[in-house]
């Protein structure tokens, strides 16, 4: 398959939201020295961290094609009004927002270093038992398992572009 990076034109056969040459600059940027490999393993580990952040979060606002490869670009969130970041700036209809990109980054430092990027799910309130001395945690029948990425999650995604309402909206037939 071929690494081809969305643009914002939603290509349909997009199927990373950030360039190598993007990534490589972040991570040089910040001194991740574990942001290496060939070509072929880094674009993978994007192409991976894309899907994740595709499949992972409920995204505000709506796709502008149905037929685009991923979840971004993204239009309006009524059909009507601009869709806007957490500081209340419109996030324009052709691109990536920069926060997203940056988890992306981010996420491709974890697929590269071969952490596998499953769920992201917390059991927050389900905990059921607690011990402290000689640790013991036992989580509610039915909490989700997963990984958490709090600093995807907390850091660069909380700035109003994930939604924290129901996956899927249900209306009466």
């Amino acid at each position: 398959m071929a690494f081809v990076v969305e643009d914002g034109s939603a290509k349909s056969e997009a199927n990373a939201l950030v360039t190598l040459e993007e990534c490589t600059s972040y991570h040089q940027q910040r001194g991740n020295s574990a942001w290496t490999g060939t070509q072929a393993e880094m674009e993978a580990a994007i192409v991976k961290a894309s899907d994740h952040l595709c499949r992972a979060y409920r995204w505000r606002g709506r796709r502008v094609s149905a037929d685009q490869g991923l979840c971004w670009p993204r239009g309006a969130e009524d059909g009507l009004l601009p869709l806007l970041d957490g500081e209340g700036f419109a996030i324009p209809r052709d691109g990536v927002p920069p926060a997203v990109r940056q988890a992306c980054c981010e996420l491709a430092l974890e697929a590269v270093a071969g952490r596998e990027l499953g769920p992201v799910r917390e059991r927050g309130g389900m905990l059921r038992r607690e011990k402290v001395d000689l640790v013991e945690v036992e989580y509610a029948p039915g909490a989700p398992a997963g990984e958490v990425f709090p600093r995807v999650r907390d850091r660069l995604l909380r700035a109003g572009l994930i939604t924290t309402g129901p996956a899927c909206r249900l209306e009466r037939a």
